[in-house]
């Protein structure tokens, strides 16, 4: 795609490659890093399945990359993280019932019962997080295809379509997910929605041959499904993106982020870090998002009536 190009534009095109792979192995460690973290955060909150799953998560993707190359181990690698991403999406989902979570002699409040009222979730969000989840798992399955050829199940052809559907489903989930996480428009959220649309289609309109190929390579996008629909994905990304750090939700953000941007061809354990903790993300937001608590102290008036 280079070739007879200037070399300034091929030093700046090596100087971005090089950048990329130092950026990659940064974001990957603090994946790990951050998947930890929420493995203890949950531990401390005595949710101890959620703990032990991401934890597990951590150390399979470290015992994954050392482990000597074998089909039936990445095999039983791809089961276990969709078994983890399906325990942390009913994890976003069992928020959603509403009700009173009761807890005493916790360590914001050692004297005090806790009430955590569970909010409700809108069919929408609910919808959003199942659609995530579904492409996540077409993605498993598309890494899935050649590993199962490779102990005789089938032939892994299929791979490309597989890809190609998930690429549907996750713009339906951007979709769903923006009319359920954007409260109220704001010009920011507007123009920043049309600015991005605006540009993807622009770039794809006018470089039809080269935009699947940098598609490919940057995400792992193919670019296959009509221009209109990634304009109109990637627009309503922005502005839920920028909805959600208005509303004062990052952990929304991040996870977003990182199911937009993270390269669904990247070595496996890479990229299913990634998609791991962007729903370890969604689950802690919604636990923030969904529930207000409410300290009663047994020795005041309120909590003696009680």
């Amino acid at each position: 795609m280079l070739n007879g190009a200037p070399p300034a534009v091929r030093a700046t095109y090596g100087a971005l490659v090089d950048a990329g792979v130092v950026a990659l192995n940064f974001a990957t460690l603090v994946a790990f890093v951050l998947t930890g973290v929420l493995a203890l955060r949950a531990a401390r909150a005595r949710r101890w399945a959620g703990g032990l799953l991401l934890a597990l998560v951590v150390a399979g993707s470290i015992g994954a990359s050392v482990a000597p190359p074998s089909a039936a181990l990445t095999l039983a690698y791809l089961l276990a993280s969709a078994l983890v991403a399906t325990c942390l999406i009913g994890r976003c989902v069992a928020t959603a019932r509403p009700g009173w979570d009761v807890r005493s002699h916790t360590a914001a409040a050692p004297n005090a019962a806790e009430l955590t009222q569970r909010m409700p979730l809108h069919w929408r969000e609910r919808a959003a997080l199942i659609a995530f989840g579904v492409a996540y798992a077409l993605l498993l399955a598309a890494k899935a295809l050649p590993v199962a050829a490779q102990l005789g199940w089938g032939h892994g052809s299929g791979v490309g379509d597989v890809v190609q559907a998930a690429e549907g489903v996750t713009l339906l989930a951007i979709v769903l997910g923006a009319s359920a996480w954007i409260t109220r428009w704001s010009w920011r959220a507007a123009g920043a929605g049309v600015s991005v649309a605006i540009l993807l289609a622009g770039a794809m309109l006018g470089m039809p041959e080269p935009a699947p190929l940098i598609g490919i390579w940057a995400f792992g996008l193919t670019f296959e499904l009509p221009a209109v629909l990634y304009a109109l994905g990637a627009g309503l990304a922005a502005a839920t993106l920028v909805g959600a750090l208005r509303d004062r939700r990052p952990l929304l953000a991040a996870a977003l982020v990182l199911f937009l941007l993270s390269h669904r061809l990247l070595p496996l354990t890479y990229f299913n870090l990634l998609y791991v903790l962007a729903f370890a993300l969604l689950a802690e937001d919604r636990v923030q998002a969904g529930a207000t608590v409410v300290h009663l102290n047994p020795r005041s008036p309120a909590g003696r009536a009680g």
